[in-house]
């Protein structure tokens, strides 16, 4: 499941060409994927800002300036600039899904963020209806065989936010299911774990 979230994209994207504008936004994209490797949000969130600056400039491909503001949505996010994020994420969203051929990967990837931060922002039905586009495509990719627990947990967030919205009924469903899927795993260990926005930025809504 990392792979449906997390996103390299390599100077391939660029071809073959060789503008100033291109290789900076490459060397400031790694860069962020360094700090944020490291956990250094607000370095990852500054060097992604850069590398979008310079992708744009350059023209580079729509699939690499999709990834980079992706990248800096959630950067922003964990720098508990959640209302920057959003739009940021809806953005990279957009982008991906105006490409000739969209990755449902991609796209399920920014659902999942999307569900979060508007979990964390206290925005229960939206985040609902994130996730309620993301957990079919989910399983259509096979996450019922590539990580059952860490879909688990994510069946479990989405309860959360069909609790809070108001939906008890759907919230016991959905975690009756979770909990099956568990039974079903047993001995087995998620290979996913989010890092969820409110972790970084404690005690914010």
């Amino acid at each position: 499941m990392r792979t449906l979230i997390f996103l390299t994209v390599s100077a391939g994207l660029f071809g073959c060409a060789t503008s100033i504008n291109q290789k900076n936004a490459n060397r400031y994209y790694e860069a962020g994927l360094q700090a944020e490797s490291q956990g250094n949000w607000p370095q990852a969130r500054e060097m992604y800002s850069r590398a979008l600056v310079n992708a744009r400039s350059s023209g580079a491909a729509p699939e690499y300036v999709s990834a980079v503001t992706y990248n800096l949505g959630r950067a922003t996010g964990y720098t508990c600039d959640f209302d920057r994020a959003e739009s940021l994420l809806r953005e990279a969203l957009e982008l991906e899904q105006a490409l000739p051929k969209p990755s449902a990967s991609n796209i399920t990837k920014r659902w999942s963020e999307l569900a979060r931060l508007n979990f964390d922002q206290g925005k229960y039905e939206a985040s609902a209806r994130w996730y309620s586009l993301a957990v079919p495509e989910l399983e259509r990719m096979g996450i019922l065989t590539i990580d059952p627990i860490g879909f688990a947990g994510y069946l479990g967030e989405q309860a959360d936010s069909e609790e809070k919205s108001g939906r008890p009924q759907q919230a016991i469903a959905i975690r009756q299911r979770a909990a099956a899927i568990r039974d079903a795993a047993a001995g087995r260990s998620a290979k996913y774990v989010p890092i969820h926005f409110r972790q970084i930025c404690s005690g914010r809504k």
